[in-house]
């Protein structure tokens, strides 16, 4: 069995996915084959090459923190459902993000998942013509919303969405307590461990990405990221809050 492994980077998201890639080289089952590819439009020559040298026997590289066997997750029966994914953990004590989700989509938010990780149905998305019918309901239909391709997810696969166990979506949340034992670490939106000190789940990265040629890169980074860059940030979060009163107010809604 070959696993195929998915990453979408700019050549600037190097250094990430070179710590992300090398965790799940170390956690990847020798007895298992991996595919891994970078679908990308702007890697370097360089880039490439460093990606490359992280590959193992196993684990060829041919171009959401994996702290687990990537197996178990792609092994995952979804039946008759188009996708798996997990119930997006980072909005759930967000009042604004609650009451978008109920009054303009009109979805139950326990089970309105995260798109950042997603296991598809590929028979499905092909059989059912899944691309196509997204795409024509994305041209035919101009409304606003806060995240719109996962929006989109959620509402044309619902009843039909497989919920994962939250460990393979682990997001830092500053409302919930980590997860004892996360399979996937998705670093979503701002509070990243390379802008961000004692974010969720840094310890995870940084164990990885000593085992890179980045890692001091990555700690400048880290060092050089001021207070006022991450106080945009937080405004950044801010903004996307707001948006909540402009998105149920919209006629196109």
């Amino acid at each position: 069995m070959t696993v195929p492994v998915f990453y979408s980077i700019s050549d600037d998201f190097t250094k990430y996915a070179a710590v992300s890639l090398n965790s799940l080289v170390k956690h990847a089952n020798p007895e298992t084959d991996y595919t891994v590819y970078f679908l990308n439009q702007d890697l370097s020559g360089q880039h490439k090459q460093d990606l490359s040298d992280l590959g193992i026997q196993n684990v060829h590289v041919k171009f959401f923190h994996i702290d687990d066997d990537i197996a178990k997750l792609y092994n995952t029966e979804l039946g008759n459902n188009l996708f798996g994914a997990c119930t997006d953990s980072s909005i759930q004590y967000v009042a604004k993000m609650v009451k978008y989700i109920k009054d303009v989509l009109a979805l139950d938010p326990k089970k309105y998942i995260n798109s950042g990780m997603l296991v598809m149905n590929s028979k499905a998305f092909r059989d059912e013509h899944f691309i196509n019918h997204f795409m024509n309901l994305l041209e035919r239909y101009h409304f606003d919303c806060i995240a719109p391709d996962q929006d989109y997810l959620n509402e044309i696969g619902e009843g039909r969405i497989l919920h994962l166990d939250p460990r393979w979506d682990a997001m830092p949340n500053e409302n919930t307590k980590p997860l004892k034992n996360p399979g996937l670490i998705h670093y979503n939106l701002f509070f990243k461990p390379w802008h961000f000190k004692n974010a969720q789940y840094e310890d995870y990265f940084w164990q990885s990405a000593k085992e890179t040629k980045f890692y001091n890169e990555l700690k400048a980074e880290l060092n050089n990221y001021t207070d006022a860059e991450r106080a945009d940030d937080r405004e950044k979060l801010n903004h996307i809050l707001l948006k909540e009163d402009k998105t149920e107010q919209d006629p196109n809604n």
